[in-house]
């Protein structure tokens, strides 16, 4: 691929490890990623040569500087046509909303397979990748469906455990009729004397 064809990723993190494994990753698709360590350096970089470059920035939440959201704000102000992708650990549905509203395009729970962080990549940087404020959060929704899917594989475990519970007690009921109905009226009083003379005698 030629220089022209190049695209420019900046990555805000003072991960090392991470910062090799996401230089790596985005340089199998073409992509030369330019490392900066804080948020103050990521606002100045724009104003560079390589800033007017960037085809797309992906930064992790806890950079240090500015709150990730409020970095998000003011780089999609000054590059409103950049997609941002935030990189977190928290699966809360809070803060991705937050981070969307405030211009990020994806938000990607850390630890991310390397297939995912491409291919959000990938779509964001697409021309035909929705630009809308607010897009699917893909990671978040598949946390809140397994939470949902849980809820209900409880929920439906209880219920049948009642179900069982009634069901036994109708069992034992219908028992104790067919018992009571097996015995004799005249038996029974018979049964009641013996007792009460058995009781007398005592």
């Amino acid at each position: 691929m030629s220089d022209s064809e190049t695209r420019l990723l900046m990555l805000i993190d003072d991960e090392p490890a991470q910062c090799r494994l996401i230089s790596a990753l985005a340089a199998r698709e073409g992509w030369r990623t330019l490392v900066v360590r804080d948020s103050e350096t990521a606002i100045a970089t724009l104003g560079t040569r390589q800033g007017m470059q960037l085809a797309a920035i992906i930064l992790d939440q806890w950079v240090p500087g500015d709150d990730a959201c409020a970095l998000i704000a003011e780089l999609k102000s000054r590059r409103p046509a950049v997609p941002i992708l935030m990189l977190t650990t928290s699966a809360s549905p809070l803060l991705a909303v937050e981070a969307m509203r405030a211009g990020a395009t994806d938000y990607l729970i850390k630890p991310v397979a390397p297939d995912r962080l491409m291919t959000a990549l990938r779509s964001a940087t697409t021309r035909e990748a929705p630009r809308a404020e607010l897009q699917p959060l893909t990671d978040v929704a598949d946390a809140i469906n397994a939470e949902r899917a849980k809820f209900w594989m409880l929920h439906s475990a209880y219920m049948g455990c009642e179900a069982i519970k009634y069901g036994v007690g109708i069992v034992l009921l219908v028992m104790a009729l067919r018992r009571s109905r097996s015995v004799d009226p005249v038996n029974k009083f018979d049964m009641i004397d013996k007792a009460n003379h058995r009781h007398v005698n005592w």
